[in-house]
């Protein structure tokens, strides 16, 4: 689930990238490019990642889609590191007791 909405965000981004809507002036409409307003395009608007233009058009800020991703990947990494944890001493755990 979470891997699913990793690739549909990256799939926006890239698609506002390709078609350089990066500004205001460069805005698009999203359906025609083939996003739908799905949960995942709504929390990239209220996250800032994606900007409204007022008339229907959109663009990408880049600069808080890069901040987001730095810290989907920290987020990733203390989950990981978490994780790795928990079962490190869950082995040491379960060998002392036999």
């Amino acid at each position: 689930m979470i891997a699913a909405a990793i690739v549909k965000t990256k799939k926006y981004a890239r698609i506002f990238k390709t078609n350089q809507a990066t500004n205001a002036g460069n805005s698009i409409i999203p359906a025609d490019h083939g996003i739908s307003n799905s949960h995942i395009f709504n929390r990239m608007v209220r996250q800032g990642i994606i900007k409204n233009t007022g008339d229907g058009r959109y663009y990408l800020d880049e600069v808080r889609e890069k901040e987001a991703r730095e810290n989907r990947h920290k987020f990733l990494l203390v989950l990981f590191a978490t994780l790795l944890i928990i079962g490190i001493a869950a082995y040491f755990i379960s060998g002392a007791s036999s």
